[in-house]
């Protein structure tokens, strides 16, 4: 069973039996770690909405805390940072982490940890917006393309991937593109700016409704059975 906690925009406390893993937190009140839990901290990359130093702020109130950041975030000296480059992996005895590099800035995150297989996409998307340069919109679709390739034979329990409403028609295009190419369970929409009625858009017009996870308030909680 993971339980997930939904904190907000792309950030998600996720819980499993002997573990918990915090991605791109900063802002919102993030969950207590059951003594004995050793906890994960993620960044995707430095942009505001994806990272703050408040994740620091774990260390005073945990002993078992390790960071895994994006190597575009500011460098700071502390054995209990990892920071982590585009196409590598990154293990130790509880996690294994495939990285992958965004079209927008800093990376990706494949993980598996305590039997399952979690995708967190960060801002790695199909970023199709109405009336840039096609050029530059086809450098996005094809580097987005190339990363995916790269996922297709994980089995992934719970991707985490951008439905983001200010793509306006194309808002479903980096969901779309994922699923024809990897193979998850279930999907969780995040960055979607607090307009969750993107996410019924996309369960209405797409059909997905048994596939995806949809929160739809901050600090919502899920048992998802795997």
């Amino acid at each position: 069973m993971l339980k997930i906690t939904y904190i907000t925009h792309s950030s998600f406390f996720i819980e499993t039996d002997r573990t918990c893993l915090l991605f791109d937190y900063y802002t919102g009140t993030i969950p207590k770690v059951p003594e004995g839990k050793k906890l994960y901290v993620f960044a995707s990359h430095r942009h505001g909405d994806h990272y703050s130093k408040k994740i620091f702020d774990l260390k005073n109130e945990y002993k078992d805390v390790h960071y895994l950041l994006s190597s575009d975030i500011e460098k700071i000296e502390d054995d209990s940072i990892s920071y982590l480059k585009d196409n590598i992996v990154y293990f130790d005895s509880n996690i294994e982490v495939s990285t992958y590099l965004s079209n927008d800035e800093g990376i990706a995150f494949m993980v598996q940890v305590d039997g399952y297989t979690l995708y967190h996409a960060g801002d790695l998307n199909n970023w199709n917006w109405a009336g840039e340069d096609k050029e530059w919109l086809d450098w996005q679709k094809n580097l987005y393309h190339t990363e995916l390739e790269k996922m297709k034979d994980f089995d992934i329990d719970v991707a985490f991937i951008p439905l983001d409403p200010r793509l306006e028609d194309n808002y479903h295009e980096g969901v779309a593109d994922f699923l024809k190419v990897c193979h998850t369970r279930y999907i969780v929409p995040m960055h979607c700016w607090n307009k969750y009625d993107v996410i019924e858009r996309f369960i209405e017009e797409y059909d997905h409704k048994d596939q995806v996870l949809a929160f739809t308030q901050e600090g919502e909680v899920m048992d998802v059975k795997i």
